[in-house]
């Protein structure tokens, strides 16, 4: 019994240390990144400006008015953790925000009764809205 709590000790310590490590982790584990199921609408093109926040395991824009939008993102995105600092990635690997932004991103709100229509997959509870479907505008 005493080997055994020293081998899962010895696990414990060598996966923390990879996990604490290792450059190629991508994204927090924590963290929900919501898409768009299909391309961008375009009938959205109204402006967010906001700092891009990380609450809850989500991403959100907090606009100047104190609202809080989650942000649903086209397809193609991804998230970064460069340094512990969340990226959000175009489809061409470039970045366009990263926490602590001040960003620009059109598109436009979408009531939450709707929200599902335009998910790749459901949203956990924790990511409420309003909702704001990312446009084809997103500037720094």
């Amino acid at each position: 019994m005493k080997a055994l709590k020293q081998v899962c000790g010895l696990a414990t310590v060598l996966l923390l240390t990879i996990a604490c490590n290792n450059s190629s982790v991508t994204t927090p584990s924590a963290l929900f990144f919501p898409q768009q199921k299909e391309a961008k609408p375009d009938f959205m093109d109204a402006l967010l400006v906001g700092e891009l926040i990380f609450a809850n395991g989500c991403l959100r824009l907090n606009d100047s008015d104190g609202n809080s939008f989650l942000l649903i993102w086209p397809q193609g995105f991804s998230l970064r953790n460069e340094k512990n600092i969340i990226q959000v990635i175009d489809g061409t690997g470039q970045v366009v925000a990263q926490v602590g932004d001040n960003l620009e991103v059109g598109g436009g709100e979408m009531p939450g009764e709707y929200i599902s229509e335009y998910l790749s997959q459901p949203l956990p509870s924790d990511c409420s809205g309003p909702y704001w479907i990312v446009g084809n505008e997103i500037n720094r």
